[in-house]
């Protein structure tokens, strides 16, 4: 059993787009993780600027957003790191923002912008303020696990979470 030079040729051409694609993806969680890391260390920094854009947004008292939030959310996002999680987030507000410049009636509908808005970034800024800070993750951790237990609806769980994690990163 031979291996002609057509099989040596055929495996090279699949072996060489094999290689540079596993050595493309290690590169990118490489450098995912690195920025991850970058943002964990300097926790004060970007916790707090996110914790302030939070609360200078009505998304804490009104469960509401508006282009001003938004705009004031999305500059505080653009400093941290760009993760992947964070570039998703800043295309979601980019979105927000485009949508209500096109039709500014959308604000008018409170119920839409709580359910399909504000509630995924309560989401998403809780789990951005749980991983830069441990004791803000145990906390949640604890709140969702005694939710469970009682049988409360996790969701209701967001906007108090929210506020305390919100709290904490202002004390940084």
């Amino acid at each position: 059993m031979f291996i002609t030079l057509g099989d040596l040729l055929l495996y090279i051409i699949l072996l060489v787009p094999l290689a540079i694609w596993f050595y493309v993806k290690a590169r990118y969680v490489s450098r995912q993780r690195r920025l991850w890391n970058e943002m964990i260390s300097n926790k004060c920094v970007y916790g707090r600027a996110l914790a302030e854009a939070i609360s200078d947004t009505k998304m804490l008292e009104e469960d509401y957003l508006d282009k001003e939030g938004a705009k004031t959310l999305m500059v505080a996002m653009l400093e941290f790191p760009q993760v992947e999680d964070v570039q998703r987030t800043v295309a979601f507000l980019k979105g927000f923002i485009g949508a209500i410049e096109k039709d500014p009636t959308i604000l008018e509908r409170r119920d839409m912008i709580k359910e399909r808005i504000v509630i995924p970034l309560m989401r998403q800024f809780l789990y951005f303020l749980a991983v830069l800070d441990e004791g803000i993750r145990k906390t949640i951790e604890q709140q969702i696990k005694q939710a469970e237990e009682t049988g409360q609806n996790v969701e209701d769980l967001i906007k108090p979470m929210l506020k305390t994690a919100v709290d904490t990163a202002l004390t940084w």
